[in-house]
Order: C-alpha cells, then structure tokens, then sequence
C-alpha cells in the first residue's frame, strides 16, 4: 500500500497510510530510488514529529478518526485501560448523513 494515495482527477491526497515499524519490503522500487525512498523518508518523520499532537481522554470520553487520513497511536502505559475499537467504511457515514440531511429537510 502507497503512503500517500491521490484522487485520480483533483490529485488531493485522500489516503495517508504510514507505520515506520510495518512496512513491506521496497520490492518495487529501483535500486536507485530505495536511497531516495529513505532520505524521503526521514523527512516525512521529522514533519510528523513536529506536528505531533496528544490528546488524554477521561473515563467516558472517546475519539473518533479517520484511519486513511489521521495518523494516531498510543503512548506507553501502566495501570489498566479499556479500548473499544469500532470501524465504519466511508460507504457508511456518507448515507448515513444523506439520510439524516433529508429528514431535516422534511423529505
């Protein structure tokens, strides 16, 4: 999977999917470009470690992101916690908001 996927038409990026301990191995690209794949690279990780945010949550609150277009993790804890995931496809949210615009509507 490409870090970085454009829509085909606007060429705005509509997915960032990135995980610097997870990667495939670089089989697809030239000798040449692995050295520039990894000079790239360490670019991109320096821009993320200066735009890197945290956010605590309290007991009851939640958070809710777009896998394809925000990065997030967790940092190191002791103690316990309790993670709920849930995942819905674009598909999902998209006519789910249709539905709820046409019944403010009156439709």
């Amino acid at each position: 999977r490409p870090v970085f996927t454009l829509d085909r038409v606007s060429g705005d990026v509509v997915e960032f999917c990135y995980n610097e301990t997870d990667r495939a191995p670089l089989d697809t690209l030239s000798f040449d470009d692995v050295a520039a794949f990894y000079e790239h690279e360490g670019a991109l990780r320096r821009a993320i470690g200066r735009l890197e945010r945290s956010v605590r949550l309290q007991p009851s609150e939640a958070i809710v992101v777009d896998n394809r277009r925000v990065m997030h993790g967790r940092f190191g804890f002791s103690g316990k916690r309790h993670l709920i995931g849930c995942y819905l496809t674009a598909d999902d949210w998209r006519s789910r908001l249709r539905v709820l615009r046409r019944r403010a509507a009156g439709e």
